[in-house]
């Protein structure tokens, strides 16, 4: 009976992830999952397009270059969308810049094309800033705050599945198994035995200028994976938890000087979980 409920929570709290993904990308169309192309791949094309040019041609055309050689990737680099937002981010501060958006689509080999969206300010109007924190709107999430060079972003995601065996071992565990490492408690026989498994990751990553040249960057996350109900070699409830703190500073001279970086796991047992 244990089993059973673990499963259920297992499940109604994967649902819920699965539910907060997706409403997340369908009013903000940004993923949250690392399989999703719309977070990395590798660059085969990338096209910058201000959405309000000014009349000076000029004008655009630094700032269409700024934008391109901010953005830090090119064509053959493997691109990764919370890198590009932290670059875009520092392009952004001092400039006529008021906004960007990136756009990425599936290439014509294999790989990503990426378009960043440039709106212009008013004339000394600056960074208008944009997320959560700023609009109070979750349609911004999941960026929480982006303003004159400060970026913040949260991350979450998470997955379950479900297994099932019928007659494992030709329903004759006990000779099949005996002596086996592997075997912890209760392990699946005769009969239909089923169980499932999944994980939750969460994170917040962020940038903001120390100076007008340096920068300092890093994130906190956190992933828990588990699984419950009678698996082929134990019918044991484990789960694991770990978590990782990098922290680098970016400058012209250096720029890319870890400071911190810092890993830790923690492995939760049954009695732990109930």
């Amino acid at each position: 009976m244990s089993n059973l409920r673990a499963f259920a929570a297992w499940f109604v709290l994967a649902f819920c992830v699965v539910c907060i993904i997706e409403i997340s990308r369908s009013s903000s169309a940004r993923a949250q999952t690392p399989a999703d192309i719309d977070e990395v791949g590798r660059l085969e094309e990338v096209d910058v397009r201000i959405e309000n040019p000014s009349s000076d041609t000029a004008l655009n055309q630094r700032l269409t270059d700024r934008v391109r050689v901010g953005l830090g990737v090119f064509p053959g680099d493997q691109f990764s969308r919370t890198t590009a937002e932290f670059n875009l981010a520092r392009a952004r501060r001092g400039s006529p810049i008021a906004k960007t958006a990136l756009v990425v689509t599936p290439g014509p080999t294999g790989g990503i094309s990426v378009t960043v969206l440039v709106t212009l300010g008013a004339a000394g109007a600056g960074d208008e800033g944009r997320g959560a924190l700023i609009s109070g709107s979750a349609s911004d999430l999941p960026v929480l705050y982006d303003k004159d060079g400060t970026f913040l972003r949260m991350r979450l995601e998470g997955i379950a599945m479900y297994y099932g065996n019928n007659n494992a071992w030709y329903g004759k565990p006990g000779p099949l198994l005996s002596g086996n490492p592997l075997v912890k408690g209760k392990t699946a026989g005769p009969g239909y035995s089923n169980w499932a498994e999944g994980f939750v990751h969460s994170g917040l990553y962020g940038i903001t200028p120390l100076t007008e040249n340096v920068y300092v960057y890093g994130g906190v996350s956190g992933i828990y994976s588990g699984s419950a109900g009678q698996e082929l070699f134990t019918d044991q409830t484990r789960g694991s938890l770990g978590s990782r703190m990098p922290l680098s500073v970016s400058s012209a001279e250096r720029p890319r000087r870890r400071v911190i970086g810092l890993f830790s796991i923690c492995r939760v047992g049954a009695s732990d979980l109930g």
